[in-house]
Protein backbone atom coordinates (compact mmCIF):
# COMPACT_ATOMS: atom_id res chain seq x y z
CA UNK A 1 0.00 0.00 0.00
CA UNK A 2 1.10 3.40 -0.98
CA UNK A 3 0.79 4.72 2.47
CA UNK A 4 2.15 8.47 1.87
CA UNK A 5 -0.14 8.67 -1.36
CA UNK A 6 -3.36 7.67 0.80
CA UNK A 7 -2.74 10.06 3.42
CA UNK A 8 -2.06 12.56 0.44
CA UNK A 9 -5.74 11.93 -0.73
CA UNK A 10 -7.35 11.95 2.44
CA UNK A 11 -5.81 15.61 3.49
CA UNK A 12 -6.75 16.73 -0.26
CA UNK A 13 -10.46 14.80 -0.24
CA UNK A 14 -11.67 16.41 3.04
CA UNK A 15 -8.82 19.42 3.28
CA UNK A 16 -7.45 18.61 6.52
CA UNK A 17 -4.47 20.86 6.41
CA UNK A 18 -4.85 24.89 6.30
CA UNK A 19 -2.25 26.38 3.76
CA UNK A 20 0.13 28.26 5.43
CA UNK A 21 -0.85 28.00 9.06
CA UNK A 22 0.64 25.57 11.78
CA UNK A 23 -0.74 22.17 12.95
CA UNK A 24 -0.38 20.26 16.21
CA UNK A 25 0.48 16.67 15.40
CA UNK A 26 -0.48 14.64 18.89
CA UNK A 27 2.46 12.02 19.12
CA UNK A 28 2.04 8.95 21.85
CA UNK A 29 5.55 7.99 20.56
CA UNK A 30 3.66 4.67 18.93
CA UNK A 31 3.71 3.83 15.82
CA UNK A 32 0.74 5.03 14.49
CA UNK A 33 1.70 8.41 15.31
CA UNK A 34 5.46 8.56 15.27
CA UNK A 35 4.13 7.10 11.24
CA UNK A 36 1.73 10.21 11.14
CA UNK A 37 4.22 12.88 12.33
CA UNK A 38 7.46 11.21 9.85
CA UNK A 39 4.63 11.42 6.77
CA UNK A 40 3.39 14.72 7.50
CA UNK A 41 6.71 15.78 8.27
CA UNK A 42 7.38 14.21 4.21
CA UNK A 43 3.94 16.48 3.00
CA UNK A 44 4.69 19.83 4.99
CA UNK A 45 6.06 21.70 2.43
CA UNK A 46 3.49 20.73 -0.31
CA UNK A 47 1.02 22.41 2.04
CA UNK A 48 2.72 24.96 3.00
CA UNK A 49 2.11 24.17 6.86
CA UNK A 50 4.79 24.12 10.13
CA UNK A 51 4.42 21.37 12.05
CA UNK A 52 4.09 21.34 16.33
CA UNK A 53 4.47 18.17 17.99
CA UNK A 54 2.51 17.85 21.36
CA UNK A 55 2.61 15.18 23.54
CA UNK A 56 0.49 14.77 27.00
CA UNK A 57 1.96 12.61 29.76
CA UNK A 58 -1.03 10.80 31.25
CA UNK A 59 1.04 9.96 34.43
CA UNK A 60 -0.60 6.24 34.38
CA UNK A 61 2.66 4.11 33.31
CA UNK A 62 4.70 5.60 35.96
CA UNK A 63 8.60 5.56 33.95
CA UNK A 64 7.14 4.13 31.08
CA UNK A 65 4.74 7.16 30.83
CA UNK A 66 8.10 9.78 31.15
CA UNK A 67 10.72 7.30 28.76
CA UNK A 68 8.19 8.04 25.93
CA UNK A 69 7.85 11.58 26.86
CA UNK A 70 11.61 11.75 26.36
CA UNK A 71 11.23 9.77 23.45
CA UNK A 72 8.98 12.18 21.81
CA UNK A 73 11.24 15.15 22.83
CA UNK A 74 13.81 13.62 21.27
CA UNK A 75 12.81 12.29 17.70
CA UNK A 76 11.30 15.86 17.56
CA UNK A 77 14.24 17.79 17.81
CA UNK A 78 16.00 15.38 15.83
CA UNK A 79 13.44 16.49 13.06
CA UNK A 80 13.38 20.15 13.44
CA UNK A 81 10.47 20.09 14.85
CA UNK A 82 9.19 22.46 17.76
CA UNK A 83 7.54 20.17 20.67
CA UNK A 84 5.63 20.90 23.64
CA UNK A 85 5.62 18.42 26.11
CA UNK A 86 3.11 18.61 29.30
CA UNK A 87 1.76 16.00 32.01
CA UNK A 88 -1.72 15.53 33.88
CA UNK A 89 -2.45 13.51 36.96
CA UNK A 90 -5.28 11.67 34.84
CA UNK A 91 -5.70 8.75 37.54
CA UNK A 92 -6.68 12.08 39.94
CA UNK A 93 -8.83 13.23 37.23
CA UNK A 94 -10.49 10.30 36.63
CA UNK A 95 -11.44 9.89 40.13
CA UNK A 96 -12.18 13.35 40.29
CA UNK A 97 -15.11 13.08 37.78
CA UNK A 98 -16.05 9.97 38.39
CA UNK A 99 -14.74 8.93 34.66
CA UNK A 100 -12.88 5.69 33.70
CA UNK A 101 -9.17 6.10 32.97
CA UNK A 102 -9.44 5.93 29.00
CA UNK A 103 -12.12 8.61 29.25
CA UNK A 104 -10.21 11.08 31.52
CA UNK A 105 -7.27 10.51 29.33
CA UNK A 106 -9.28 11.43 26.46
CA UNK A 107 -10.60 14.03 27.36
CA UNK A 108 -7.20 15.90 29.02
CA UNK A 109 -5.34 14.68 25.65
CA UNK A 110 -7.48 16.37 23.74
CA UNK A 111 -8.08 19.84 26.01
CA UNK A 112 -3.96 19.29 25.89
CA UNK A 113 -3.64 19.75 22.23
CA UNK A 114 -6.58 22.18 21.69
CA UNK A 115 -4.87 24.56 23.77
CA UNK A 116 -1.28 23.77 22.53
CA UNK A 117 -2.44 24.78 18.65
CA UNK A 118 -4.76 28.07 20.36
CA UNK A 119 -1.40 28.90 21.42
CA UNK A 120 0.40 29.39 18.45
CA UNK A 121 -2.53 30.23 16.46
CA UNK A 122 -3.24 27.30 14.98
CA UNK A 123 -6.82 25.80 13.91
CA UNK A 124 -6.00 22.33 13.63
CA UNK A 125 -4.98 19.61 15.47
CA UNK A 126 -3.55 15.87 13.06
CA UNK A 127 -4.09 12.02 15.40
CA UNK A 128 -3.20 9.30 14.64
CA UNK A 129 -6.51 7.33 14.19
CA UNK A 130 -6.48 4.86 11.44
CA UNK A 131 -9.08 1.81 9.90
CA UNK A 132 -8.88 -0.31 12.47
CA UNK A 133 -9.49 2.30 15.10
CA UNK A 134 -12.60 3.02 13.23
CA UNK A 135 -13.60 -0.50 13.82
CA UNK A 136 -13.30 -0.21 17.41
CA UNK A 137 -15.10 2.55 17.88
CA UNK A 138 -17.90 1.59 15.77
CA UNK A 139 -18.13 -1.73 17.73
CA UNK A 140 -17.88 0.46 21.17
CA UNK A 141 -20.66 2.65 20.12
CA UNK A 142 -22.85 -0.35 19.16
CA UNK A 143 -21.99 -2.33 22.33
CA UNK A 144 -23.14 1.23 24.53
CA UNK A 145 -26.06 1.79 22.57
CA UNK A 146 -25.13 4.62 20.84
CA UNK A 147 -27.59 6.16 17.84
CA UNK A 148 -26.55 6.59 13.88
CA UNK A 149 -24.52 9.41 14.85
CA UNK A 150 -22.35 7.12 16.71
CA UNK A 151 -22.33 3.91 14.33
CA UNK A 152 -21.08 6.54 11.56
CA UNK A 153 -17.92 6.20 13.18
CA UNK A 154 -15.16 8.81 13.26
CA UNK A 155 -15.00 11.49 10.45
CA UNK A 156 -11.85 12.50 8.92
CA UNK A 157 -12.46 16.22 9.80
CA UNK A 158 -14.57 16.97 13.73
CA UNK A 159 -13.94 19.56 15.52
CA UNK A 160 -13.51 19.22 19.09
CA UNK A 161 -16.43 21.30 20.40
CA UNK A 162 -18.29 19.05 17.81
CA UNK A 163 -17.05 15.23 19.71
CA UNK A 164 -19.72 12.72 20.21
CA UNK A 165 -20.14 9.67 22.09
CA UNK A 166 -16.72 7.71 22.58
CA UNK A 167 -14.19 8.79 20.80
CA UNK A 168 -16.48 11.52 19.38
CA UNK A 169 -18.24 12.75 22.32
CA UNK A 170 -19.00 16.36 23.38
CA UNK A 171 -16.60 17.28 26.62
CA UNK A 172 -17.97 19.58 29.52
CA UNK A 173 -18.68 23.31 28.41
CA UNK A 174 -15.42 23.77 30.47
CA UNK A 175 -13.51 21.98 28.47
CA UNK A 176 -14.92 23.06 24.71
CA UNK A 177 -12.44 24.00 22.36
CA UNK A 178 -14.16 26.92 19.79
CA UNK A 179 -12.86 26.93 16.23
CA UNK A 180 -9.73 23.79 17.04
CA UNK A 181 -10.49 21.00 13.68
CA UNK A 182 -9.34 17.91 14.73
CA UNK A 183 -8.25 16.22 11.60
CA UNK A 184 -7.41 12.14 10.94
CA UNK A 185 -4.93 11.57 7.91
CA UNK A 186 -4.85 7.77 8.87
CA UNK A 187 -8.38 7.15 9.07
CA UNK A 188 -8.44 5.20 5.88
CA UNK A 189 -5.28 3.17 6.47
CA UNK A 190 -5.04 0.13 8.31
CA UNK A 191 -2.53 -0.71 11.51
CA UNK A 192 -0.73 -3.72 9.17
CA UNK A 193 0.25 -0.74 6.80
CA UNK A 194 1.38 1.86 9.59
CA UNK A 195 3.69 -0.99 10.80
CA UNK A 196 4.86 -1.86 7.83
CA UNK A 197 5.59 1.51 6.78
CA UNK A 198 7.55 2.15 10.11
CA UNK A 199 9.93 -0.94 9.49
CA UNK A 200 10.50 0.57 5.91
CA UNK A 201 11.35 3.56 6.69
CA UNK A 202 13.77 2.59 10.40
CA UNK A 203 11.03 3.83 12.70
CA UNK A 204 11.50 2.72 15.91
CA UNK A 205 8.10 3.21 18.17
CA UNK A 206 7.50 2.80 21.95
CA UNK A 207 5.48 0.18 22.80
CA UNK A 208 2.64 0.91 25.26
CA UNK A 209 2.38 -2.49 27.42
CA UNK A 210 -1.34 -1.05 28.22
CA UNK A 211 -2.59 -2.20 24.78
CA UNK A 212 -2.64 -5.83 25.79
CA UNK A 213 -4.29 -4.91 29.26
CA UNK A 214 -7.94 -6.31 28.68
CA UNK A 215 -9.50 -4.74 31.89
CA UNK A 216 -9.61 -1.57 29.22
CA UNK A 217 -13.18 -1.72 27.38
CA UNK A 218 -11.24 -1.02 23.91
CA UNK A 219 -8.65 -3.43 24.20
CA UNK A 220 -10.97 -6.11 25.34
CA UNK A 221 -12.67 -5.09 21.53
CA UNK A 222 -9.80 -5.41 19.38
CA UNK A 223 -7.81 -8.50 21.15
CA UNK A 224 -11.20 -10.58 21.73
CA UNK A 225 -14.13 -9.23 19.94
CA UNK A 226 -12.78 -8.87 16.60
CA UNK A 227 -10.87 -12.31 16.21
CA UNK A 228 -14.22 -13.66 17.08
CA UNK A 229 -16.15 -11.75 14.54
CA UNK A 230 -13.35 -12.48 12.17
CA UNK A 231 -14.24 -16.36 12.84
CA UNK A 232 -17.68 -15.88 11.22
CA UNK A 233 -16.56 -12.94 8.89
CA UNK A 234 -12.95 -12.79 7.65
CA UNK A 235 -13.92 -9.24 6.16
CA UNK A 236 -15.63 -7.93 9.22
CA UNK A 237 -13.47 -4.96 9.46
CA UNK A 238 -14.14 -3.84 6.20
CA UNK A 239 -17.80 -4.03 6.76
CA UNK A 240 -17.98 -2.42 9.54
CA UNK A 241 -15.65 0.72 8.06
CA UNK A 242 -18.72 0.51 4.93
CA UNK A 243 -20.98 0.70 7.40
CA UNK A 244 -20.09 3.89 8.89
CA UNK A 245 -19.59 4.87 5.79
CA UNK A 246 -23.11 4.58 4.43
CA UNK A 247 -24.41 6.30 7.24
CA UNK A 248 -21.86 8.94 7.67
CA UNK A 249 -23.31 9.71 3.86
CA UNK A 250 -27.10 9.20 4.72
CA UNK A 251 -28.06 12.94 5.72
CA UNK A 252 -25.32 14.15 2.43
CA UNK A 253 -27.67 12.26 0.36
CA UNK A 254 -31.01 13.76 1.44
CA UNK A 255 -29.44 17.36 0.89
CA UNK A 256 -28.81 16.43 -2.50
CA UNK A 257 -32.13 15.63 -2.74
CA UNK A 258 -33.28 18.95 -1.58
CA UNK A 259 -31.00 20.55 -3.34
CA UNK A 260 -32.12 19.22 -7.00
CA UNK A 261 -35.58 19.32 -5.81
CA UNK A 262 -34.72 23.32 -5.36
CA UNK A 263 -33.07 23.64 -8.75
CA UNK A 264 -35.98 22.08 -10.36
CA UNK A 265 -33.13 18.98 -11.81
CA UNK A 266 -34.35 16.13 -10.23
CA UNK A 267 -36.15 14.15 -12.65
CA UNK A 268 -37.44 10.61 -13.08
CA UNK A 269 -38.32 9.42 -16.10
CA UNK A 270 -38.62 12.68 -17.78
CA UNK A 271 -40.75 14.21 -15.57
CA UNK A 272 -40.32 16.17 -12.39
CA UNK A 273 -40.55 14.52 -8.99
CA UNK A 274 -41.97 15.13 -5.53
CA UNK A 275 -39.16 15.15 -2.61
CA UNK A 276 -41.28 11.84 -0.57
CA UNK A 277 -40.60 10.24 -4.23
CA UNK A 278 -36.93 10.46 -4.00
CA UNK A 279 -37.05 10.01 -0.65
CA UNK A 280 -38.28 6.84 -1.50
CA UNK A 281 -36.24 6.07 -3.80
CA UNK A 282 -33.08 6.18 -1.37
CA UNK A 283 -34.70 4.47 0.70
CA UNK A 284 -35.05 1.51 -1.67
CA UNK A 285 -31.47 1.98 -2.29
CA UNK A 286 -29.94 2.30 1.98
CA UNK A 287 -33.19 0.41 3.32
CA UNK A 288 -33.15 0.85 7.19
CA UNK A 289 -30.24 3.28 6.42
CA UNK A 290 -32.14 5.41 4.58
CA UNK A 291 -33.03 8.86 5.92
CA UNK A 292 -36.38 9.40 7.46
CA UNK A 293 -39.37 11.20 5.75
Amino acid sequence: MDIVGAVRDTIERHGLLPAGEPVVVGVSGGPDSLALLHILRRLAPDYRVALHVGHLEHGIRGEASREDAAFVRAIAEAWGLPVTVAARDVPAIARERGLAIEEAARQERYRFLGELARSIGGTTVAVAHHADDQVETVLMHLLRGAGLSGLRGMRPLSRLDALRFGDDEDLAPEDKNDGIRLARPLLYVERAAIEAYCEAQGLRPRFDRSNLDTTYFRNRLRLELIPYLEAFNPNVRQVIRRTAEVLAAAPRLRLVAEIALATGAAAFVGKPVSQDALLAVLRQWLGPLAPAA
